[in-house]
C-alpha cells in the first residue's frame, strides 16, 4: 500500500492487516480503542509525521519502522515490537505506548497517556513538559535512561516507610 500527497488517514474499522510496506509523507490513525485494530506487518516509511488519535496500532514487523520526523499519540494504543525504533520529536497528550520494543527519541513532550510492558523507552535530547514515574523504576529490567546532559528542580519524596529514624517528620 502506497500513499502520496501531504496527509494521509487511516481509519481502522474491525482489524486490519498491512502486510505489504506502506510508504506515506504524513500518516494518521484513528479508531475505536477497544475494537479498531492495525496491524503493520510489513516495512512502514513516513518522512513527516505519524500521528495516533485513537484505535490501537500494532507495530508488528521486526524491521524497525520509519516513522518521520515526529510521532504523536493523542488516544489509542501503539506497540511496538522492533528492537529499535527512531523519531526525532515524540509527543504524546494521552493514549499508550507499550510493546517489547525500544523507542529511541531526539526530544519528547509528554502530557498525558502512559507507558507500558517491557520495552525501552531512550531520551536523547530534551524533555518538555513532566516526566512522572507513578510506579518502580529499575526493577526486573525496567529502564530509564537519559543520554545527554538532565537538569530539574523540584523535591524528591520517600515514602515514609522508608526514611531513616534521622529525617525530620
Amino acid at each position: 500500500m502506497t500513499f502520496s500527497g501531504d496527509s494521509n488517514q487511516i481509519t481502522s474499522g474491525g482489524t486490519n492487516t498491512l502486510n505489504a510496506a506502506l510508504t506515506a509523507t504524513n500518516a494518521t490513525f484513528s479508531g475505536a480503542e477497544n475494537v479498531d485494530t492495525t496491524n503493520i506487518n510489513a516495512g512502514y516509511t513516513v518522512s513527516g509525521t505519524t500521528t495516533i488519535n485513537g484505535g490501537k496500532v500494532n507495530f508488528a514487523s521486526s524491521t524497525p519502522a520509519i516513522l518521520g520526523q515526529t510521532l504523536v499519540i493523542n488516544d489509542g494504543h501503539v506497540t511496538f515490537a522492533a528492537a529499535v525504533t527512531e523519531v526525532d520529536q515524540y509527543i504524546q497528550t494521552g493514549g499508550t505506548l507499550s510493546g517489547p520494543g525500544e523507542l529511541r527519541v531526539s526530544s519528547t513532550t509528554l502530557s498525558g497517556g502512559s507507558m507500558l510492558g517491557p520495552g525501552k523507552f531512550i531520551i536523547d535530547g530534551s524533555v518538555g513538559g513532566q516526566l512522572v514515574n507513578q510506579g518502580t523504576l529499575g526493577a526486573n529490567g525496567n529502564n530509564l535512561v537519559l543520554n545527554g546532559p538532565v537538569t530539574g528542580s523540584g523535591a524528591h519524596v520517600r515514602p515514609l516507610s522508608r526514611r531513616r529514624r534521622t529525617d525530620k517528620r
